[in-house]
């Protein structure tokens, strides 16, 4: 009799792929339900928050500014 010897790897990984697929479709319906907890608005995660992102990025750049100011204000020595 011939077997292959791949037959056991291909079964492992279509299940681990079925796995991931199923998790990502529960992800996906908790979302829906759960609310962003910096926004507060349904559909996403305060990790993926685009005004979160946003808010970030104006914090980085007015940290930014303060510093090339206070250079620039800086006495010379």
């Amino acid at each position: 009799m011939f077997y292959s010897s791949n037959s056991g790897e291909e079964s492992s990984t279509k299940s681990k792929m079925e796995v991931k697929k199923k998790k990502a479709e529960q992800i996906v319906e908790l979302k829906k339900k759960s609310q962003c907890n910096y926004c507060h608005e349904k559909g996403h995660w305060e990790r993926e928050c685009k005004e979160k992102k946003g808010d970030e990025k104006e914090d980085n750049t007015t940290v930014m500014l303060q510093k090339v100011e206070s250079t620039l204000s800086a006495p010379d020595l």
